[in-house]
């Protein structure tokens, strides 16, 4: 009789559902940057840790969802943006962003 595995997943079991019940109730779970946003550390000259991306709760996540749809809709239909999603231009943006401050000789030492 294998009884090992059976024991192994019990106390699998357990210890997800532990942890499960020390999630703190009234906190809601955060999403982290459930929009793809352009999160990158453009430097790392000193020892700090990279800092977190951006991070929303559901409820918090609906009411940024509404708000991107409906600012990228509005700058297409006006003809201010080539993209119906205002967001498509962040990753050229950030990318952009880090070229230039990684090209700076007075940032090879911080972190950004």
């Amino acid at each position: 009789m294998r009884l090992a595995p059976i024991a192994a997943a019990a106390s699998s079991a357990a210890l997800l559902l532990g942890a499960t019940a020390a999630w703190p109730q009234g906190e809601p779970a955060r999403l982290p940057n459930p929009f793809g946003d352009p999160f990158v550390q453009a430097t790392s000259g000193s020892s700090c840790p990279p800092p977190l991306g951006p991070a929303y709760s559901e409820a918090e996540r609906r009411v940024e969802a509404h708000s991107r749809v409906e600012r990228g809709t509005t700058c297409w239909l006006a003809g201010l943006c080539a993209e119906p999603n205002a967001y498509r231009y962040d990753a050229a943006n950030a990318m952009a962003a880090v070229n230039a401050l990684r090209a700076e000789p007075a940032l090879a030492t911080s972190a950004i």
